[in-house]
């Protein structure tokens, strides 16, 4: 697996004892810009000045990027996302893998 930051669990062995690990659950409506922020508003991805404030895009090739966001518009035009995904939308928050780490 390939990280560019320590686990959760590496970071509160660091911390020390007694150190809680706790989810950070995304809400449907979150309003920051992050990379999971739009997890239930797939299409805000397709624009340049969304993806411009992640950082996870400009690690990939800008062909990667472009074939993927070619992908997402299609699918989400034909439904197939939706389809896909309708459990997710039904969610009111989502775990996408963020933690509070605090002693």
């Amino acid at each position: 697996v390939w990280r560019t930051t320590p686990s959760p669990t590496q970071i509160a062995d660091a911390i020390g004892p007694d150190t809680t690990i706790q989810p950070l659950l995304i809400p449907r409506d979150f309003t920051d810009g992050l990379l999971q922020a739009y997890w239930r508003r797939p299409a805000a991805y397709l624009d340049p000045e969304v993806r411009r404030g992640m950082s996870s895009f400009h690690l990939l090739d800008p062909a990667v990027v472009d074939a993927a966001m070619a992908q997402l518009d299609d699918d989400l035009r034909a439904g197939r996302w939706d389809s896909r995904h309708e459990q997710l939308l039904q969610r009111e928050e989502h775990d996408a893998g963020w933690r509070l780490i605090y002693n």
